[in-house]
């Protein structure tokens, strides 16, 4: 294959790939999540003061945010593209766009230098329509960045010589500060590559420069250890998993009593085999086909719980693949290999009985399109002659795709709306609306979140400016149970609502109810498939709903709400 079709089939690539991420991303998915918006608006005070909401630290400290426990560096990185642009969901996943889209092309780069041209085109087609990758690239999540930089990071290590190798080591410690759960990886992750890279690359040549890597990176490993205790994410650590662990130990006096008195007790029951098995049941659930084909993780916000992280037929194309690239390519299936058995470790080692897999195994991504793109190609040139089965094939491949795409867009708005708190973008809207009606009027959100109540309206109302930046952050550093922004108040505190006040229009989350008496002027959120109320509100002046539109169906309703009129938006989304 010449040269410049190559390249321009390539681009062709991208194109689609950067379409299947952009479009209509001002609306899927249809909300944005309190974990998404702390990436997000710190990147924004990144931008305007180099510090975060609190104004109590820096991102060139290589620490996490005081009382946080995400990675270090995403806040920095964004903060060009998130910083001068107004707050809303395009721009939000816009960098994570860009993220995915050069996961695309290092994934097809390192293919190419491991194998060829042709196969590295096949291996790019597959990453471009995989559910996982198209998922996540539309969500503002900070592990994509991380496994970006481990394929920069890879591919600069294959691609150098002699010291020229030494120029790993930036996207290394870009990748070792840009998610928290790679971290446990990362000496693995250095130390594996440098020998595969010593054995099979540079056939045992430039072993002190490698030497000077690995140094180099166990020192960033071990000065980070060292830094951890007394900081916020220390927090994490208590959610590893280790044979000392009090709750391994808890649970291993727990199987010790329901057992009859033996002296092979001990041996059979003890913290390091309770440890074992948990850490291979967590490990082995990676590969689950109900992880991998059917379902994806329990996690709601990284999962649409009726598909998983790749098609059926995939199960197909890595049974070939593996078998191609074993015959044609071995070190290429062996690097692949060696990422996807380290990738299940940090989940495998964590507390929450509640995987995430998409988020925690995700190195494993980019090295199982591999083999998948390995395979479709194998299968293609298996079927040369009988070109009618590969074009079925390709038929069905596709319709698994358009059903992927149908459920992403059309089902799961609806089946799943708070997976991204749909909910609470109404309530931002509502609250919009109601003070651009009523901007004198004090306002109450009585809710168990008020910080995340407050940065959704922030977000959607685009006033997180620099001139508010320092009332945010001083509020921030008093703490977060009341929250103000102008004349709003954003509070746990129940006792604050006077239902006598007429004057003061109050939202109260479901949980609340109970502790305020019934009145006439109320109105209410519910949920978009059933009557449950999620939010109650006092005095509200823009909806009337005496007469409310009983005709709406779930259906057609506009979940682009800036589209609305007050009058649909009430209709739509607001019940008496």
């Amino acid at each position: 294959m010449k040269a410049q079709p190559t390249k321009t089939i390539l681009i062709i690539i991208m194109l689609i790939a950067a379409f299947f991420r952009l479009i209509n991303l001002d609306n899927f998915p249809t909300g944005i999540t309190n974990d998404e918006l702390h990436f997000v608006l710190n990147a924004k005070a990144v931008f305007y003061r180099f510090s975060d909401m609190s104004n109590r630290w820096s991102p060139l400290s290589l620490r996490t945010i005081p009382d946080e426990s995400s990675s270090e560096l995403p806040f920095l990185l964004i903060s060009p593209i998130i910083g001068p642009l107004p707050t809303n969901l395009f721009t939000a996943r816009l960098p994570f766009v860009i993220v995915g889209l050069s996961i695309i092309l290092f994934t097809y780069l390192i293919t190419k230098k491991l194998s060829n041209k042709k196969i590295a085109l096949f291996v790019a087609v597959v990453a471009t329509l995989n559910p996982w990758l198209i998922y996540t690239s539309r969500t503002s999540f900070d592990a994509p960045i991380s496994i970006l930089f481990i394929l920069i990071f890879f591919y600069t290590l294959i691609s150098q010589k002699s010291y020229k190798i030494l120029f790993s080591l930036i996207p290394a410690l870009i990748f070792f500060y840009s998610y928290i759960g790679i971290k446990p990886l990362f000496p693995f992750i250095i130390i594996l590559s440098s020998i595969f890279t010593y054995i099979f690359i540079y056939k045992k040549k430039f072993l002190k420069p490698l030497l000077i890597l690995n140094l180099a990176s166990l020192v960033i490993f071990s000065s980070y250890l060292t830094k951890l205790s007394g900081t916020s994410s220390s927090q994490r650590l208590s959610e590893l998993y280790t044979p000392n662990h009090s709750q391994i130990i808890a649970l291993t006096e727990q199987l010790r009593n329901e057992s009859l008195q033996s002296n092979l007790t001990p041996i059979f029951v003890n913290r390091y085999t309770v440890f074992a098995k948990y850490f291979t049941d967590k490990y082995l659930n990676n590969f689950s086909p109900k992880i991998l084909f059917s379902f994806g993780d329990p996690a709601f916000h990284v999962t649409m719980w009726q598909h998983g992280y790749f098609y059926y037929l995939d199960i197909l194309l890595i049974i070939l693949g593996i078998y191609f690239l074993k015959k044609k390519f071995p070190k290429l299936l062996l690097i692949c290999a060696i990422f996807i058995i380290l990738s299940p470790i940090p989940e495998a080692i964590r507390l929450d009985p509640n995987p995430a897999y998409s988020f925690h195994s995700s190195l494993q991504y980019p090295f199982l399109f591999i083999l998948i793109g390995s395979g479709l190609y194998y299968l293609f040139t298996l079927t040369q002659k009988i070109k009618p089965i590969f074009i079925a094939f390709i038929f069905f491949y596709l319709y698994l795709v358009l059903s992927f795409l149908f459920t992403y867009f059309i089902r799961y708005p609806i089946y799943h709306p708070d997976a991204f708190s749909f909910h609470q973008r109404i309530v931002s809207n509502f609250l919009i609306r109601q003070v651009e009606l009523k901007p004198k009027n004090k306002y109450m959100v009585i809710t168990s979140e008020p910080d995340f109540a407050l940065k959704s309206y922030l977000f959607y109302s685009n006033q997180y400016q620099p001139d508010v930046y320092d009332n945010i952050a001083n509020q921030y550093r008093q703490g977060r149970e009341t929250l103000n922004f102008k004349n709003i108040t954003f509070t746990k505190n129940i006792n604050s609502i006077d239902a006598d006040d007429i004057d003061t229009i109050s939202i109260i989350e479901n949980k609340y109810y109970s502790q305020i008496p019934p009145t006439n002027n109320q109105i209410y959120i519910n949920h978009i498939l059933s009557k449950i109320r999620l939010f109650s509100i006092l005095n509200s002046t823009l909806c009337q709903l005496e007469n409310p539109n009983k005709s709406i169906k779930v259906e057609k309703l506009n979940l682009n709400l800036n589209e609305l009129s007050n009058q649909d938006f009430c209709r739509n989304y607001l019940s008496p």
